[in-house]
């Protein structure tokens, strides 16, 4: 048997959120007892306790008299001391008061003191304990003085955890009250307050107080809590006092006067305003240089933010510590994440909060490694920066600190951002073909979100407050359903019995067997389950706690309800309704309504309820108990009623149809707002309607879900607040609650979504995803700050802005096409170009495609074209070039034909050239610019033949490599030939070309390969270069046509030439083994021994550094180039999918699986102005708009539908093409469908009311 005893459970400190006891088992194993104590004082506490183990619970008695004389009498003889009979009266009679075991020390420590002579006049014995601590300290007063033992115990009682004798000293330094009230006469320069004052006040309390360790060093605490309680309440109760002592201690830990600093006082002599140094410590976060001597300065952490608090400096409060970074990261580093979030629970602040959550956000990475600290809170924070003036501070401070931390600076937001409307996202664990049972509720822990799907055994717990997941619970397969309150849930199983459970901890309370029957409409109070059956006798009654059946109806019901208090219960007989009292079942009223009811909604405030019927009517009714009579008034029908939702204070009622929200007065019964329409430019489907409805926790707002949209209206005015999108998902339902201002999304695909309805008066993305799935590639134009990049199931392209991280536009490709496969932004920002796979005959290889040509700035095809097979821009984007296939053969590369279409920039004038006969491609061909001359440059391997005139036979056939040069910039067709022989002194003819790369100085560096006869030609892939082979180099003046200097031998002949990265200076290549060259002439060669993911690694700083995603995908890391160290890293958070550095070297932009897009800065040159580069970042500079009311809800709703338009996903797109593909295909109706469509539309629309018709 194992026994864990454990004591005094009240006083356990709050670190990690100890205080709430989740480490404390509901269950444990039978041979194994724990015993916990705890003061009833501490109510939060004993509720807990009551919930984890409420049958084991039991409360201590105190002493009876008798039993306390016994134990005074053996602690006088302790002691050793005596009392006469008259002093031994007062004790019995004290003991009449007050018998807890306290009361008898505190009690012989006050006897101690008397003398014999003394009366029970002179030595007043208080009669409880709170009597007696005051006895204490007043005496303590008239022993030291008011003042000065006032000021002492008061920061002993201000201090939460303690204060040591030399922190209580200093603070008491800085206290001029007190300090006034020594120095009367004589003012030291160097103004301290006495320690021997100090020595004798606690040598007159030292027997109640206790030293303790706490952070390191030695306290003083009282020791018992209700000596602390009664000190806050004697010093602390004046609000004047408190500030002006919680002032002292919040300078004492800022440092505000530490070392020689002087600190102007008052002199109580002459009045006269003087200034003295007080010789206090300075307050560092750390002490130490190195990390063998550095020590965490745990009491400032500590004891600063409260002391701030209450002394009510909460601006000091945010710069100082949630909103300071030193505080931030020195807090983790010394305790742990949670401890810092458990400190943000002091401050109810709208803009520290948002800094918890992007904490709690970042917990992962943190974890991990604190220097991404940094980083996670700059890509969280910076769309918030706008609006909160210490957000700003805080990213600005994290700014300074990237360079020591991270190289890669956050352009704009990366990561999700806390304060927008979508607060969390999570999976309910089911599926389409699997309901989910979804409850939000109030329970002990908190606000809890419950998932549960059907088939499963699992139920799902999320905290609602802060989005933290809870343990599972097990539950039996079947619907749960839970209580009002939050204290029971209840599952149906096989149609024939229910089991209740707590929720707390799961456990099973009862089962109960009430026949065959499935379950239709279940009503779950505080106290009682009531539920119908399809068929037979119902409804149930079952009450909750005793798992007992109350009472079984002996007629069918398809309804029932009960009131809030759980007094009174309505269910159905046919058209009538009949009104029960609870818990005797005592029939009180019966009603007739229009037609049989199929819903019933209870009023608590008075006994009223709302009344469904089939009829798609709504009626109320009201109950006279007393004279067993009922009033009846419809108020509306709509055969399109399918919902109905009382709001939380009762005010409204709200009726759901399928495209109209009907808001009602509960009172009067009158309509008061029709919410029938979306706002305009939003695209839903005419064929959806609303699933669901609810009203905030304040009423003040309705929330309804259509399609893949939430809408968010003003119950005040009825006009629309919000539309926010989803996902690509349609939402079946929305939950809302009246504790938390949170509504709760379902989605078909199984996620939930939670929205802060709080926040919707920002304009803050939770994510920057673009796509609703992977982001295949990214092209960049740092002239213009923007990037293009496009999805793996999408057939358009989406650019977006550097300086805010939005869609700017989006370029689609073609309704025809299923996804893009390529595409290409221009240099300088202005054009694009969109490559699909292609549609034409040369469909069946990969390399010829569909391609657009853009204009960005006006959104107009300039070409459209398919077979493609290359695509570019010129630099100066004067031209694009396009290669066109003509006539394409896949077994034999000579019968291929090729087409060069030439486009001018902007005007779009296009001149088409042929390409060389007998000719394929080795490599991609490039566009090189000399002196404004622009000059199409590419390798090519043709078949020469000759035959003979007469004949026509074949005398010679041969294959050649040449490097091709043609001068794009003037109309002559006439195309050079250069053959590596002329180039090359010694070259032989199995010496060719193989790759061209075009430099910033205007000119080619051209690789060759030795030993090669000619290149394989594969169907897929074109002409194939060997992986292995002996490379060297030339660097070519086109227009001078000559060789300025050879490289004989370059790179390592196991180099792919496919994968070489070159630096824009040339001064350093990497090939895809991850073999480093530099130097002259490449032969200085290093490993980097880093693993990144292949094709995502880039070169940047001319070639300083590299910039690459690491196989696993879920970290960006920067490494230097000399010695390969790694110089930091970026996480993700969920894996990226493709990585770009802009032409300045610098800008890094990564796109994400979930379709993510992450644009980054590097910044870690030496010479680099850091504060320079990154205050011109848009995000860093831009300024705050303040807008209206009406402006800002108008901005609002403007913005959620741009945002809207670029983040379509692609579902809806090919849904509308189906949608197209299947009218295109359907039959005509004949003339007898339309006229029997035409006879039931009329037959149904007598009973339609007049928002119905006019939909």
């Amino acid at each position: 048997m194992l026994i864990i005893l454990l004591d005094s459970l009240e006083s356990i400190s709050t670190n990690e959120n100890g205080h709430k006891l989740e480490w404390l088992p509901s269950r444990i194993a039978q041979n194994v007892k724990i015993i916990v104590t705890a003061d009833c004082g501490a109510t939060d506490m004993v509720k807990i306790l009551q919930h984890k183990c409420e049958d084991s619970m039991t409360v201590i008695p105190p002493f009876v008299s008798l039993e306390c004389e016994n134990v005074m009498k053996v602690m006088m003889n302790t002691n050793k001391i005596s009392v006469n009979i008259n002093q031994w009266k007062a004790i019995r009679e004290v003991f009449q008061s007050c018998r807890l075991p306290i009361f008898i020390n505190l009690t012989l420590e006050s006897v101690k003191l008397w003398r014999s002579y003394d009366t029970a006049e002179d030595n007043h014995l208080g009669r409880s304990v709170e009597e007696v601590i005051e006895n204490i300290l007043i005496r303590t007063e008239k022993t030291h003085g008011s003042v000065l033992v006032t000021h002492v115990l008061g920061y002993l009682a201000a201090s939460s955890n303690g204060l040591s004798e030399s922190e209580l000293l200093d603070i008491l330094s800085l206290d001029d009250v007190a300090l006034n009230n020594i120095f009367t006469s004589l003012q030291p320069k160097i103004r301290r307050f006495p320690p021997a004052i100090l020595v004798q006040i606690l040598q007159d309390i030292d027997i109640y107080v206790a030293e303790m360790e706490t952070d390191g060093i030695l306290v003083l605490r009282w020791r018992h809590s209700q000596f602390n309680e009664i000190a806050r309440k004697r010093y602390l109760s004046n609000e004047e006092l408190k500030r002006y002592l919680y002032f002292n201690m919040a300078d004492y830990y800022l440092g505000t006067w530490g070392g020689s600093t002087q600190k102007p006082y008052t002199d109580s002599v002459v009045g006269k305003e003087r200034r003295a140094c007080r010789l206090l410590p300075e307050q560092p976060y750390v002490f130490g240089t190195c990390d063998i001597d550095k020590r965490y300065n745990l009491r400032k952490m500590t004891l600063l933010p409260p002391c701030l608090l209450n002394s009510c400096r909460h601006d000091e409060l945010r710069s100082e510590i949630f909103c300071n970074y030193s505080f931030l990261y020195n807090r983790i580093k010394a305790t742990s994440l949670q401890q810092l979030l458990t400190d943000f629970d002091v401050f109810n602040d709208r803009e520290c909060n948002l800094v918890s959550e992007a904490l709690r956000m970042s917990g992962s990475a943190i974890l991990y490694d604190m220097r991404s600290l940094v980083i996670e809170l700059i890509g969280r924070l910076l769309p918030l920066t706008e609006k909160y003036k210490f957000i700003e501070q805080l990213v600005h401070q994290c700014d300074l600190d990237l360079q020591r931390n991270c190289p890669l600076v956050p352009n704009v937001q990366c990561y999700s951002t806390p304060g927008g409307p979508l607060q969390s996202e999570g999976h309910t664990g089911g599926t389409q073909y699997c309901p989910v049972d979804v409850g939000v509720f109030k329970s002990s822990d908190g606000i809890l979100l419950t998932a549960k799907p059907f088939y499963s055994t699992r139920v799902r717990v999320w905290e609602l407050s802060r989005g933290d997941p809870r343990p599972d619970m097990m539950m039996p397969v079947g619907r749960i359903h839970h209580s009002r309150d939050g204290n029971f849930l209840v599952v149906f199983q096989e149609n024939k019995q229910v089991k209740i459970f707590r929720s707390d901890c799961g456990d099973l309370i009862g089962e109960i067997q009430y026949g065959f029957g499935v379950p239709c409409h279940i009503e779950v109070s505080k106290k009682y389950l009531a539920f119908t059956i399809e068929k037979g006798c119902s409804p149930f009654v079952i009450e909750l706690e005793d798992s007992q059946i109350v009472h079984k109806f002996g007629y069918h019901s398809n309804t029932v309800a009960i009131n809030q208090n759980d007094t009174f219960l309505a269910c159905n007989s046919g058209k009538s309704v009949i009104l029960f009292e609870l818990p005797l079942m005592q029939r009180r009223c019966v009603v007739e309504t229009s037609d049989v009811p199929k819903d019933i909604t209870f009023i608590s405030s008075k006994l009223k309820c709302f009344v469904s019927t089939k009829g798609k009517t709504i009626e109320s009714i009201v109950f006279d108990v007393v004279n067993k009579r009922s009033k009846v008034n419809k108020i509306l029908t709509d055969l399109e009623i399918r919902n109905c939702v009382l709001s939380n204070t009762e005010a409204f009622f709200l009726v759901q149809s399928g495209r109209c929200l009907y808001l009602i007065d509960s009172v009067s019964d009158v309509i008061v707002r029709k919410l029938v329409d979306l706002p305009y430019g939003i695209d839903v489907d005419l064929a959806t309607t609303f699933t669901g409805a609810g009203f905030s926790a304040d009423d003040s707002k309705v929330v309804a879900p259509r399609a893949n949209f939430l809408a968010i209206w003003d119950v005040a005015t009825g006009s629309p607040l919000r539309v926010l999108q989803s996902s690509a998902c349609y939402i079946k339902s929305v939950f809302t609650s009246d504790v938390v201002n949170k509504a709760v999304t379902i989605l078909d695909d199984g996620t939930f979504q939670v929205w802060n309805l709080d926040n919707i008066d920002t304009d803050i993305l939770h994510s920057n995803n673009i796509f609703p799935g992977k982001i295949e590639k990214i092209s960049l134009s740092t002239e213009r700050g923007l990037s293009l990049a496009y999805g793996n199931e999408t057939c358009e392209a989406k650019i977006v802005n550097f300086g805010d991280g939005y869609v700017k536009d989006i370029l689609q490709h073609s309704d025809e096409v299923e996804r893009l496969n390529n595409m290409l932004l221009s240099k300088d920002g202005r054009f694009a170009i969109t490559c699909a796979d292609g549609t034409s005959d040369f469909q069946s290889s990969n390399a010829f495609d569909d391609h657009v040509l853009w204009d960005i700035d006006t959104g107009i095809k300039l070409l459209h074209s398919s077979g493609i097979r290359f695509a570019m821009f010129s630099d100066k984007v004067n031209l694009a070039l396009f290669v066109k296939c003509v006539e394409y053969d896949r077994k034999e590369w000579i019968k291929n034909i090729y087409n060069v279409i030439q486009i001018g920039l902007p005007d779009g004038q296009d001149i088409h050239f042929d390409f060389p006969d007998n000719t394929e491609f080795v490599c991609s061909p490039k566009i090189a610019t000399q002196n404004t001359i622009d000059y199409l440059v590419f390798i090519g391997q043709t078949n020469r033949r000759t035959y003979d005139h007469e004949t026509k036979q074949e005398l010679a056939n041969w294959i050649e490599i040449r490097l091709f040069v043609k001068n794009i910039s003037s109309r002559s067709k006439e195309m050079d030939r250069i053959r590596i022989q002329n180039l090359v002194d010694g070259a032989d003819d199995r010496t060719q070309f193989l790759e061209i790369f075009p430099t910033d100085d205007e000119k080619l560096l051209i690789l060759y390969g030795r030993n090669i006869d000619c290149f394989e030609y594969n169907p897929d892939k074109g002409l194939v270069i060997p992986e292995i082979v002996m490379k060297g180099a030339i660097l070519y003046d086109i227009e001078r046509e000559e060789c300025l200097r050879h490289i004989p031998g370059i790179f390592r002949p196991d180099s792919f030439v496919s994968s070489l990265l070159i630096s824009k200076d040339f001064s350093v290549a990497l090939d895809g083994n991850m073999n480093l060259f530099s130097g002259e002439s490449y032969r200085n060669v290093h490993f980097i021994d880093t693993e990144f993911s292949p094709g995502n690694y880039r070169l940047a700083l001319n070639g300083k550094y590299i910039v690459g995603l690491l196989s696993s995908k879920r970290e960006i890391v920067v490494v230097r180039t000399t010695d390969g160290k790694n110089l930091g890293h970026v996480y993700v958070h969920g894996e990226a999918s493709c990585l770009e550095v802009g032409d300045d070297d610098r800008t890094v932009v990564v796109g994400c699986e979930d379709g993510r897009v992450m644009i980054l800065t590097l910044i870690l040159d030496t010479s680099d102005p850091v504060t320079d580069i990154i205050m011109k970042f848009p995000s860093r500079s831009g300024e705050s708009k303040i807008l209206s009311n009406w402006d800002m809800r108008y901005s609002l709703l403007r913005s959620d539908l741009h945002h809207m338009r670029c983040r379509t996903p692609d579902t809806s797109r090919l849904s509308a093409r189906s949608r197209r593909r299947s009218s295109s295909g359907r039959r005509t109706p004949d003339h007898q469908t339309i006229s029997t469509i035409v006879r039931l539309t009329r037959r149904n629309s007598q009973n339609r009311s007049e928002a119905c018709c006019l939909q």
